[in-house]
């Protein structure tokens, strides 16, 4: 009888999705890669269409094509003046529309020349001052990678030049570098390492903060790094948050190795197309923990949860606002006072309890003056905390000394980056910016003395400025040939350097 309702339940269900329409919708925003502002005209082609479907783009720079059959579908951006870009292999899902965001790159062209453009690969990085050593990604190509979990990092793992630390962990080495000197950079400001269970001092986690389902077109530099970029020798990972459905409301709930995972996006004004994006998670094995699932580890359940959200505020006057933030939480407990000891302990006489926060908000403002002129200013704070307590539970043999150790670790930031853009022509662009962060830090360790009370033998508290100033020159002598300059100075109070 079960197995009778079992079929016909399954059996509805397949009706059910076959009936539902098969086709979606695609939207998104076309802007000048290097001004950054929104090009209106922009003929925008579904390839290999019959009849030929597509668009052009508003007075925003907004475009949509719509009643589009789902599946793997390819776009052609074209636009008098610009270079062509074609967008393979997309994926439209039924369930969500798709949004492509494209920069287009205005040609350089000398007179009494033809030139020829060839379709090529249209990954146009976000810093128009990248010219080699970097990779563009979104979303969908952090899902292409076996092995990668979702985690950008462990995507990137796959490029050449860079190879994973370890598979436990998302660490990973660029040019044989440290992964220690990984540079995060979200939204203009510099991070924490957003991993979940991270360290001071270190670049990864075994599970990744960042929600890739939130994250829009962004860089990854393994080397030749522009002079907005200071304060690494390793690489950079440049992350841009994307936009939330503008227009309408869409939900999404999925299940998988980095957790259970439920999120929303939609308008918050129809008139305006303001909108937000939010996803939270919640770890796999705590959810199972919870229903008393035992994976044979004992009391060491990795449990975590973690936020990521975006909100933006556009305005035709006062430009346009963006209050974004990400947030995790991590424990994890090894309980040998929990142990059975007639099956022996897995963590030998201590108990180790491990914390992990971090936290990251920030408010990002873009005003331009006009077309070719515009400045970005984007302030933020920042958290990173771990704790680590080690709680000995046996009586040792003499001579042999366990310790009962706590290790408390705070670094609060406040951050400021600003930079000012101008477009001269097509083949001249000047920047200037400038980054202040301050910082201040409380690392403490602790012992517990015979007597019962804390000795702390690392007490160390107090506060920094780290300063970066920049300045770039970009000059396309031709639509091949580009030549990019640029001075970098740092400040740092804490030892009074300067590079």
């Amino acid at each position: 009888m079960n197995t009778k309702i079992l079929v016909l339940v399954l059996l509805i269900i397949s009706i059910s999705n076959f009936t539902l329409a098969q086709v979606q919708s695609i939207r998104g925003n076309i802007n000048d890669h290097d001004s950054g502002y929104p090009l209106v005209g922009v003929n925008v082609i579904l390839v290999n269409s019959d009849p030929i479907k597509g668009s052009t783009t508003d007075l925003d720079g907004n475009y949509v094509i719509t009643d589009v059959s789902v599946g793997r579908i390819s776009l052609k951006f074209s636009f008098i003046g610009y270079k062509e870009v074609i967008l393979y292999d997309q994926l439209l899902e039924r369930g969500k529309q798709l949004f492509l965001n494209v920069k287009l790159e205005e040609e350089v062209t000398a007179m009494n020349e033809i030139v020829i453009t060839a379709e090529r690969d249209p990954t146009i990085f976000n810093n128009d001052a990248a010219v080699v050593a970097v990779r563009a990604f979104d979303v969908q190509e952090t899902r292409r990678y076996a092995g990668s979990r979702n985690d950008i990092a462990r995507m990137a793992s796959n490029y050449a030049g860079v190879a994973n630390a370890d598979d436990a962990r998302n660490d990973i080495i660029i040019r044989g570098n440290s992964p220690s000197s990984l540079l995060w950079r979200l939204e203009g400001i510099d991070i924490p390492s957003p991993n979940h269970f991270n360290a001071f001092g270190t670049s990864g986690g075994p599970v990744g903060i960042l929600n890739n389902n939130n994250l829009s077109n962004s860089d990854f530099f393994t080397s030749a790094f522009p002079a907005d970029y200071g304060n690494t020798v390793s690489g950079v990972f440049d992350l841009q948050l994307r936009k939330g459905n503008g227009f309408k409301g869409e939900y999404m709930g999925q299940i998988g190795f980095n957790g259970f995972e439920v999120g929303a996006e939609g308008p918050l004004s129809k008139k305006t197309h303001a909108s937000y994006v939010a996803n939270y998670r919640y770890s796999t094995l705590g959810v199972f923990k919870a229903f008393g699932v035992d994976f044979g580890t004992g009391t060491a359940v990795p449990e975590y949860q973690d936020l990521t959200f975006s909100i933006d505020l556009p305005s035709k006057k006062i430009g346009s606002f963006k209050l974004f933030g990400m947030g995790g939480l991590s424990d994890i407990h090894f309980a040998a006072s929990e142990e059975n000891d007639e099956q022996g302990s897995l963590y030998t006489t201590a108990d180790l309890r491990n914390k992990a926060r971090i936290g990251v908000i920030g408010l990002r403002h873009q005003y331009f003056f006009n077309p070719n002129v515009n400045i970005s200013t984007t302030i933020a704070a920042s958290q990173q905390y771990t704790s680590v307590v080690i709680d000995s539970v046996h009586n040792n043999p003499p001579g042999i000394q366990e310790d009962d150790i706590r290790t408390n670790q705070t670094l609060n930031k406040y951050s400021l980056h600003t930079s000012l853009s101008s477009k001269i022509s097509a083949q001249h662009k000047i920047t200037i910016g400038a980054m202040v962060d301050n910082m201040h830090s409380n690392f403490q360790d602790s012992v517990l003395t015979d007597s019962g009370t804390w000795f702390k033998f690392s007490d160390s508290q107090g506060d920094s400025w780290l300063t970066q100033v920049y300045g770039l020159y970009q000059w396309k002598l031709t639509s091949q040939f580009k030549l990019v300059v640029g001075l970098h100075y740092t400040s740092l109070s804490l030892n009074n350097s300067n590079a």
